[in-house]
């Protein structure tokens, strides 16, 4: 299915609400401006033109129910193109400062949604649309950011503190570095099986490397 970008207004994204990873990458779910017909899932943009998967609304409105995908309500709903979902859940140490960050890739009006984590929670996410290519080119810094408290959490043996940073890192950019200091937290956290996982799956890969928004990347820590 294909859509006009302009005419196009998000209404979801492609999350889960309670996922485990601190930073998520998505694709929006949209829907035509003034039209309450099928959501479209773009996959891709090209020429002007939202492209990807349409769902039937009874197929949509199973997907949120089973919490696969996260309806979402902006004041400020236009798609613009290039624009993904970017999710900063609460555990998150550098939210406050890192949404800062993201000011300027934010799209379409620097909005912020928050969407609870769990039902009877207080826990809540941040959720932006952002431009992709801007939004991983600030993710880079986050990454420097989080592979350095990892390490010396690791120095000080502070083990909880580094499987915190280690997630962070394999969040933002899923490689074979960011798997290997993960498995190392994860076997210091009595999940070596996990962490030998995580790592044969990148040996296995030519490039070693998983951009944020791929398919391990979504949901998938």
């Amino acid at each position: 299915m294909k859509a006009r970008v302009s005419e196009c207004r998000i209404v979801g994204g492609m999350f889960s609400a309670d996922g485990s990873s601190p930073i998520d990458c998505a694709d929006i779910v949209a829907r035509r401006l003034g039209d309450d017909g099928n959501p479209l899932r773009i996959e891709r943009y090209q020429d002007g033109l939202a492209e990807g998967t349409e769902y039937a609304q009874s197929e949509w409105s199973r997907l949120v129910s089973d919490g696969q995908v996260t309806e979402l309500f902006f004041r400020d709903s236009r798609v613009t193109e290039g624009t993904s979902i970017l999710v900063l859940r609460s555990e998150l140490e550098h939210r406050s400062e890192w949404l800062m960050d993201l000011k300027e890739a934010m799209s379409p009006s620097n909005e912020v949604a928050w969407v609870s984590e769990a039902p009877r929670t207080e826990k809540l996410s941040a959720v932006c649309a952002v431009k992709r290519e801007e939004a991983i080119h600030i993710a880079e810094g986050w990454l420097s950011t989080a592979m350095c408290e990892f390490e010396r959490s690791a120095e000080l043996s502070e083990w909880e503190a580094a499987l915190r940073s280690a997630e962070c890192a394999f969040a933002i950019r899923p490689c074979r570095e960011t798997a290997r200091v993960l498995a190392i937290a994860l076997e210091k956290d009595g999940r070596k099986e996990r962490g030998d996982m995580l790592q044969a799956m990148f040996a296995a890969d030519a490039t070693g490397v998983v951009r944020m928004g791929s398919p391990v990347h979504r949901g998938s820590v």
